[in-house]
């Protein structure tokens, strides 16, 4: 992965990689099919981010890294936690960018995610 650092896509290819090996490693399929489906109606925002967010890049390595340092030692509450930490930080950075984001219509959002344009 830190090879493709410099490529946005190239990086979130590697990174979606690294969630398949991941997410397969117990042999649960339905797991496997889950990931595959948020994971490729998220690309769009993985590449928004890593074009948009100057601290995308470090954060798309040091976090698996993180999740992969943990699950190597068989650290399962270390693995869980730094996974847990790795989807929050996705999501509230996901969260508050569509908070600041006009919509379409050039309706912008208010801090609650409300796009009625009602502040």
């Amino acid at each position: 992965m830190r090879e493709a650092r410099d490529d946005v896509e190239q990086l979130n290819a590697h990174d979606a990689a690294f969630h398949r090996t991941v997410v397969a490693a117990p042999g649960n399929e339905s797991l496997v099919t889950l990931l595959e489906g948020v994971s490729g109606r998220t690309l769009r925002a993985r590449i928004w981010r890593g074009l948009v967010d100057g601290q995308a890049t470090g954060r798309t390595l040091a976090e698996p890294e993180a999740i992969f340092r943990a699950l190597s030692r068989r650290e399962a509450a270390l693995s869980q936690a730094a996974a847990l930490l790795h989807v929050s930080n996705t999501e509230q950075w996901l969260r508050n960018h569509l908070d600041a984001t006009p919509v379409a219509s050039g309706t912008p959002t208010t801090t609650d995610g409300d796009r009625s344009g009602q502040v």
